[in-house]
């Protein structure tokens, strides 16, 4: 959900919220010496409330900054080591807790004359989740 408010001619806010949910899976997986990792299957359920600001530059560029915040409910992870006559619980994460994120980044949208999308930005994570990382989209309508 979302909701845009034009600032000016060339400066937008965009508020948002997100409910995001996502399941991994569960594996085996053999180790070279010769035990199995078994990896339960991952449930994550998070929230994120942001706030994102864009300013036109050319006819068809844009720059953008956000933040936001966001809250991951519950994303436990859990793996057993098997050997031969019984299995030993391993220490995993628990994602669970608050986050900050912060993004930069310039977008270049098509026109009538070109169905090009380019998108590259950065964003920085800490609470919870900690780093950086960059993205880069192409996308092309046809």
């Amino acid at each position: 959900m979302g909701y845009a408010l034009n600032l000016n001619a060339r400066s937008s806010l965009k508020l948002y919220g997100q409910y995001l949910w996502s399941r991994q899976g569960s594996d085996t997986v053999r180790l070279s010496s010769g035990e199995s990792v078994k990896f339960s299957a991952v449930d994550s359920q998070r929230a994120r409330l942001g706030a994102r600001w864009s300013h036109t530059v050319s006819q068809n560029g844009k720059a953008y900054l956000g933040a936001a915040w966001e809250h991951e409910y519950d994303g436990k992870a859990s793996a057993t080591l098997l050997l031969v006559l019984q299995g030993y619980h391993l220490a995993t994460p628990d994602l669970k807790g608050d986050t900050g994120i912060v993004e930069a980044g310039f977008s270049l949208t098509p026109t009538a004359n070109q169905p090009l999308t380019l998108d590259v930005g950065v964003q920085g994570y800490a609470g919870k989740r900690k780093g950086v990382t960059g993205s880069f989209r192409l996308n092309y309508r046809f």
